[in-house]
């Protein structure tokens, strides 16, 4: 069942930017700039029917008792409200080389910090929130979003070569190199109880924060693997709460990656192009650690069981008449 709020509003986004940007030299520029993103009047659900916790009396098996409207009648109710609110602020740095010459160059540095109350589709997904009746206990980082993110991409015409005849004309001249290296900081990640200790019907409850919860990351990478953060520092909350940990408080591994390719045009004809293509992804076949297992009823909390795709090589061949 749906209610919808009857102080439900539109929703509203502000954006904002500044920027200066100068040409350092000829053909070399310098750009930064604040943007920022204001979400305001967001829409989500919460559960205005919620459960709600009787000490000694809550259980998986009563949810549906334990409602304020006509218990054992009414499930949830999702109430559509347009309560959420989100911001984004980011200071971008972006150098670029115009192309000349046969080559360009473009660098950009990103630093930036978002927050909200639900990253996802909640309004369609159904209701998510963790505690229906506090929903300011989700306002966190966003999920996904680096801290830090850093790229750089040129193109380069390689020089036409002007001896050795067909060789130097078919063979060495019109290769075309790219490349892209990309780095950035983790992403947010919650640490779950694993299980519903609020007794609301959903397990999505975070766990309780008693102690300090990280680890140096500069460890060997086995040791990271192994365990990631201090699953010490955190505890299955007692029966009836949501868990004290906040919201994508815990920041996963950092990753850093480089495509690189090779274009080559050939004019078996003076009106044909045949282009060869040679692509490699993540080239120097850099390990780029997922986040680790953050729910504390599995039995690898703490440990990161997944990564990145390796080294992918690809050819390709493009025939234009």
């Amino acid at each position: 069942m749906i209610h919808f709020d009857p102080n439900a509003v539109t929703p509203y986004i502000q954006q904002l930017n500044f920027t200066l940007e100068q040409e350092v030299v000829r053909k070399f520029t310098l750009q930064a700039s604040y943007v920022g993103t204001l979400g305001r009047k967001g829409q989500m659900n919460r559960d205005q029917n919620a459960p709600v916790f009787i000490p000694g009396a809550s259980s998986a098996d009563n949810y549906n008792d334990r409602r304020p409207y006509m218990p054992g009648t009414f499930a949830a109710i999702a109430d559509y409200m347009t309560a959420a609110s989100s911001s984004y602020n980011a200071f971008q740095l972006v150098s670029n080389r115009r192309f000349g010459h046969g080559f360009s160059i473009l660098a950009d540095y990103t630093l930036a910090k978002s927050l909200d109350y639900v990253s996802s589709d909640n309004l369609n997904a159904g209701v998510s929130i963790t505690d229906n009746s506090n929903y300011r206990l989700d306002r966190g980082r966003a999920d996904r979003q680096p801290q830090h993110i850093g790229k750089v991409s040129f193109l380069w015409d390689l020089p036409k070569v002007q001896r050795w005849n067909w060789v130097g004309k078919q063979i060495l001249s019109e290769w075309q190199v790219n490349g892209i290296w990309s780095v950035q900081s983790g992403t947010p990640f919650s640490i779950t109880a694993g299980q519903d200790t609020n007794v609301d019907g959903n397990t999505n409850d975070r766990a309780d924060l008693t102690g300090n919860p990280y680890l140096d990351t500069g460890r060997p990478r086995n040791d990271l693997i192994q365990k990631y953060f201090n699953t010490a520092a955190f505890a299955v909350p007692t029966l009836g709460r949501p868990g004290t940990a906040g919201r994508n408080i815990m920041t996963g591994p950092g990753s850093s990656n480089m495509d690189f390719s090779l274009f080559k045009i050939f004019r078996p004809r003076e009106k044909d192009q045949l282009q060869f293509r040679a692509e490699f992804f993540n080239i120097l076949n850099q390990v780029r650690l997922g986040n680790p297992t953050s729910a504390m009823n599995n039995a690898n909390l703490g440990r990161i069981l997944s990564a990145g795709a390796a080294r992918v090589v690809q050819f390709g061949l493009r025939y234009a008449f």
